[in-house]
């Protein structure tokens, strides 16, 4: 199998990924933007929303992450390998956070957890963009 091909199998996961990911981008600021007590139902759907997409997306960024993790296509370049493994633990932890939200009796932890999925995030970004400048 070609390099070539390797990638656009690839890159046939990740565009969707990065797309579906600035949706869920966009819908965070819309959450934060709403005002529950004012736009109740408007801010249900969008939380709704989040949920449900950020659930369509497990499946697809764990076998990503799987899939280039197994093929490792710069093994020989050390800190390109380093950022996708944080890149790749940064997209870990914002699943678990983001899982961990929708436990009931998590709930006198929302607050933590809400940093700690935000924290992640960001973390993601930051990672990603790291990996891009080091390959």
């Amino acid at each position: 199998m070609s390099s070539h091909t390797r990638d656009t199998r690839q890159a046939a996961l990740l565009y969707p990924l990065l797309g579906l990911f600035t949706v869920l981008l966009g819908n965070s600021l819309l959450l934060f933007v709403l005002d529950f007590d004012i736009l109740s139902s408007a801010y249900r759907g969008t939380l709704a929303f989040h949920i449900v997409a950020g659930l369509a997306l497990l499946i697809p960024r764990v076998a990503f992450l799987l899939i280039h993790l197994l093929k490792m296509p710069h093994k020989e370049n050390r800190a390109a390998m380093w950022a996708g493994i944080g890149t790749a633990t940064m997209v870990l932890g914002a699943i678990a956070t983001g899982v961990l939200m929708l436990v009931e009796s998590l709930e006198a932890y929302k607050t933590a957890l809400l940093g700690a999925h935000l924290f992640t995030v960001a973390g993601t970004i930051a990672a990603f963009v790291w990996h891009l400048q080091k390959r």
